[in-house]
């Protein structure tokens, strides 16, 4: 069985804020030639972190396709967890 998980709608926040990036990176906030690249590098460990563990840490909205009903078990995997809530199930 094939499964395809792709996120349908971003987290709205980051795990953690750029100026609290700024200040472990020891940047002043007044500083701002970095905040892209310092938001981009946040915004990607947080997906290396999610891909490696297959849990999402921040609430966002996934969608999970299967290519055939699982034969011989009466469950479905689901492969990021925890979940919050199932919006819809379309057979």
């Amino acid at each position: 069985m094939t499964y395809g998980v792709r996120v349908t709608t971003d987290p709205i926040e980051e795990p953690i804020g750029l100026a609290e990036a700024k200040s472990y990176c020891q940047i002043a906030q007044s500083i701002t030639a970095h905040d892209q690249d310092l938001v981009r590098s946040i915004r990607a460990a947080r997906q290396f972190i999610e891909a490696t563990t297959h849990r999402s840490i921040i609430t966002q909205t996934r969608e999970l396709t299967i290519d055939r009903f699982p034969h011989g078990s009466n469950y479905i995997l689901l492969p990021f967890t925890p979940l919050q809530s199932i919006t819809s199930i379309v057979y």
